[in-house]
């Protein structure tokens, strides 16, 4: 009986471009949620007919409560988004090489309340997204440091008995790295070598139930991913 996700959606961005490698826009956008699905959805359930086990002590009614996935009517998602690509020497010659890419989301989210419970945030989605990457990249050799931050979310998390929970989902900043050298003439023509460090701060991911910062739910650390890769082109 579930109907599809189905939302008015408006886009509005704008672009700027200097030459043919640096540029910024700037974004809005506006999502009207006519339906949407969540997790957990109280009915009325009609038990008649269904075989009742035995030795279990009679049921004054044959009406429960069913639980299941389930829409609701009406919300919206609604934020801003911005980017740019810079290379340096665009604007001062003597830092050929260098550059920096960035992008920032902002938005702000609300699902219409199932009777008697309160509106919340769609799930999934961070309040502010960041991610930044400063680069140099000349004479064959390649160095790029890349930050992605997100805000606190309301996010679903397989529980112990796989069925989906709801928690908070902590912020986190994600450091990543790597440097790399291609050859570019002798016998090692066009060998390219790279060393990649992942998560360099060994950021966790913690979950919290009710958004309480004393009630730790999961605290999980996945360490440093280190990559190292060679590529040869004929």
């Amino acid at each position: 009986l579930l109907e599809p996700i189905l939302a008015q959606a408006v886009d509005v961005s704008y672009e700027k471009y200097f030459g043919r490698r640096a540029y910024f826009a700037v974004a809005g956008f506006y999502k009207n949620l006519e339906s949407w699905i969540v997790d957990n959805v109280e009915r009325p359930f009609d038990a008649t007919g269904l075989v009742v086990p035995t030795g279990a002590p009679p049921s004054p009614t044959n009406i429960g409560i069913a639980s299941s996935p389930g829409n609701v009517k009406g919300g919206f998602i609604r934020g801003l988004e911005f980017t740019a690509s810079f290379p340096f020497d665009q604007f001062v010659p003597a830092l050929e090489g260098f550059g920096a890419n960035f992008s920032a989301t902002y938005n702000d989210s609300s699902i219409k309340p199932i009777a008697g419970q309160p509106a919340t945030k769609v799930p999934g989605l961070s309040e502010k997204i960041f991610n930044t990457s400063v680069y140099y990249e000349r004479y064959g050799f390649q160095a790029r440091l890349s930050n992605r931050y997100r805000s606190d979310f309301t996010g679903s998390v397989v529980a112990f008995g796989a069925n989906l929970e709801t928690r908070s989902i902590q912020a986190e900043s994600v450091l990543d790295g790597q440097i790399g050298y291609t050859f570019q003439s002798g016998p090692l023509n066009n060998l390219s070598v790279l060393f990649q460090v992942n998560n360099i701060t060994d950021e966790p991911f913690t979950t919290l139930l009710d958004d309480d910062a004393r009630r730790v739910k999961d605290y999980q650390e996945y360490g440093r991913t280190f990559l190292v890769g060679v590529n040869y082109k004929f």
